[in-house]
């Protein structure tokens, strides 16, 4: 294994795969970023579709990003599967091509179906390369990539009995970008509000679905928003000013315009903010005082890493109902709330923004507590693991 010493004078390249959500590009970006303080001398090189998120993602946190053929393979018989064939022969016609062009020392595969072209290709011309698997149950396209992955790390130990696979498997946790661990301070905070242009004096709370969005709490917080109307209306009868609760909401980007078309008609809301997607997700998550949203394994360890009290809706058809894992780590550990998503409504909403306001100790206990639960050395112990199964 290369020493810690030498690897500031490490050449060649790497290639990172892994896309469709933020849930598997971001942990790619923090892996990336800890194997570039490193190793500076070493290129790092992406590779993902034109039209996925990774594609916007990569090139802005600094990293080439090289764009090839993939699709989704349909769960059940549909005339898509023979298109995804198609489009996965000629990504993993590209990637071999890319592979003979660059000849990467090792490549990292964080998940999603760009991956498959990518790893089944490496395997083919013998390139070593590493798979991450961020929840309790895996994903297709890591299952059927790990058999001969020099190693597998895994964000949680419930997800090794899926896998099969002819290397190590190591439980490493969820890495996450380091901005994540240095904004969780009152005055990240209010350098987040000042940036962002929020206000300074009222609790915001920040809801969002995931780069995809999730309809139900789109519409939750919409409703709430509509039934506030009269609410604000009464109260600035008695004051100047609206100090309720203020509203960031993330749509997601295809479903920004039905938000935005739901409200067109509604009058000037003084606790409300709608956006398509958040490209500076930790410095609105810095600014705000609970987050409400989606149970990604990502998001729960971005989540702990900024010691943030959290609402969880886990989405109710993730594959083996993994969101529902990922958010009871979080609830056990006393650092969150779990709804169904079948129960989560603008009622529900109103009742938890109101204890939220009265009870402001016991979210400060559930803040501590997720702080407690962040895995601070997830990423550089995959370097490590990259160093020792891979660069040796």
């Amino acid at each position: 294994m290369i020493e810690q010493t030498a690897r500031k004078d490490l050449t060649g390249t790497i290639f990172f795969s892994g896309g469709g959500t933020s849930g598997h590009i971001h942990p790619a970006l923090a892996i990336a970023t800890e194997l570039r303080r490193q190793c500076p001398k070493l290129r790092i090189i992406f590779c993902g579709t034109s039209g996925g998120l990774e594609a916007k993602v990569v090139p802005q946190a600094g990293f080439d990003f090289i764009p090839v053929k993939a699709a989704p393979f349909p769960t059940r018989p549909s005339m898509r599967f023979f298109a995804a064939c198609n489009e996965y022969r000629q990504g993993r016609k590209e990637c071999t091509s890319l592979i003979k062009q660059y000849s990467p020392l090792a490549v990292i595969g964080t998940g999603g179906y760009v991956c498959a072209p990518m790893l089944g290709a490496a395997h083919k011309l013998k390139v070593p390369y590493l798979v991450h698997e961020q929840n309790a149950y895996p994903g297709r396209s890591n299952r059927l990539t790990a058999y001969h992955a020099a190693a597998v790390c895994l964000g949680f130990a419930a997800a090794e009995r899926y896998f099969r696979t002819k290397g190590q498997i190591f439980v490493t946790g969820n890495p996450v970008r380091p901005e994540f661990f240095s904004l969780g301070t009152a005055v990240a905070k209010l350098g987040a509000r000042r940036e962002l242009e929020l206000p300074l004096d009222r609790p915001i709370i920040l809801i969002s679905g995931g780069s995809l969005g999730a309809r139900s709490l789109n519409l939750a917080a919409l409703e709430w928003a509509k039934q506030q109307d009269s609410v604000v209306t009464a109260e600035k009868a008695q004051t100047t000013t609206y100090k309720g609760p203020y509203i960031i909401l993330a749509t997601g980007s295809r479903r920004y315009e039905a938000a935005k078309r739901m409200v067109q008609d509604w009058p000037d809301m003084p606790f409300l903010r709608i956006e398509p997607y958040l490209n500076n997700m930790p410095t609105y998550m810095a600014a705000a005082d609970l987050i409400i949203g989606r149970a990604g394994a990502v998001t729960c360890a971005e989540l702990a890493a900024m010691g943030k009290p959290s609402v969880l809706i886990p989405y109710p058809y993730a594959a083996g109902d993994h969101q529902t894992y990922n958010a009871q780590a979080l609830v056990h550990g006393g650092a969150a709330l779990m709804y169904a998503d079948k129960d989560w409504n603008a009622s529900t909403m109103q009742e938890v923004l109101t204890d939220f306001v009265q009870n402001a100790s016991a979210w400060d206990e559930r803040s501590t507590a997720a702080e407690s639960l962040a895995n601070r050395p997830a990423a550089a112990e995959i370097v490590e693991i990259i160093f020792k199964t891979m660069l040796k």
